[in-house]
Order: structure tokens, then C-alpha cells, then sequence
């Protein structure tokens, strides 16, 4: 009995070792990775780039005038496009958050879609979540065909602040 708990002892303090020390190799890791990265000039070329990919970017961000409007927005858009595909369906505000940038501020606005989806409309679902819009990101979705034909959806929605003019 008493070996049994040494080795049972000893086997935790060796997990717990090697917990530590691929934790230690992580940090090591990254710290080589950001002193890579510290060490590299960016090419004005490089940086121009990446400053007209940004503005292009947020060009085809939607604006809204406040908080509330980008939110009322995210739960209106959101409404229209998946009304007539789900059933029994409720939408529900989570939250937003403004996201600070040099050259804009942003609203991240995330919503949580409920309802019934039947296996037919799938198709017409995932459509409405369009992969080339610049300011809708699926969060996360859980879909039961089979049991319920309940889906839920988290999506964040990017709204610009509008310029006060």
C-alpha cells in the first residue's frame, strides 16, 4: 500500500513536471517568435499595403451613428435574413463591445439566433451567412436534424461609428 501511493505520488509530481516544462518550451517559443518579429523592419512598401487593405477593409464595413443603433441594426438585419428559413425563432442580444482603432472606432455586436431549421432550408441558412461579407462572423452553431431541428447560432456583426458631420 505504501509503494502504491509513493508511485501514485511520484506520478503526479512527474506530470506536473512535464506540465511545467511544456509550458516553459511555450513561453520560450513565443519569445523567440516576438524577438524574430521586433528584429524585422516593415518595408514602407509592406506598411502602404497594409494600410490600403485596411481602408478597403473597413469601406465595406456598414456605419452605424451609436451603440444602439449598430445593435438595433445587427438584430434587424438579422431578423430579415433568417425570419422566413427558421421557426419558433427568437433572436437575442448578447451584448457589444467598441473596439478601438487609430484610424476608427468599431461596435462588435453578438447576437444569438434560436429556432427550428428544417433539414430543407440548410442550404438557404448557410447562404444567409455569407463567407465574403466582411462584417459577419459565425461564433458558433449547434444544429440536431435528427432529434428537434433546433439550431443555434452565434453570430458578431462589425458596424463602423459614422462621423459626426
Amino acid at each position: 500500500m505504501l509503494i502504491l501511493s509513493i508511485v501514485l505520488v511520484g506520478s503526479s509530481i512527474f506530470e506536473h513536471i512535464r506540465a511545467l516544462k511544456n509550458d516553459i518550451d511555450s513561453a520560450v517559443a513565443m519569445h523567440v517568435r516576438l524577438n524574430a518579429v521586433k528584429n524585422s523592419e516593415l518595408s514602407a512598401e509592406l506598411l502602404e499595403l497594409y494600410e490600403n487593405y485596411q481602408t478597403q477593409v473597413l469601406s465595406n464595413i456598414p456605419t452605424a451613428s451609436s451603440q444602439s443603433a449598430a445593435e438595433a441594426s445587427a438584430l434587424s438585419k438579422l431578423e430579415a435574413s433568417f425570419n422566413t428559413i427558421l421557426e419558433r425563432n427568437r433572436f437575442n442580444l448578447l451584448g457589444s463591445e467598441k473596439i478601438e482603432t487609430p484610424s476608427s472606432n468599431l461596435w462588435s455586436v453578438r447576437v444569438e439566433i434560436n429556432g427550428r431549421l428544417s433539414e430543407s432550408n440548410v442550404l438557404r441558412f448557410l447562404e444567409n451567412v455569407e463567407p465574403t461579407a466582411q462584417n459577419i462572423r459565425v461564433a458558433s452553431m449547434q444544429y440536431s436534424p435528427k432529434a428537434s431541428n433546433s439550431v443555434i447560432i452565434v453570430i458578431d456583426l462589425l458596424f463602423k461609428e459614422q462621423l459626426a458631420k
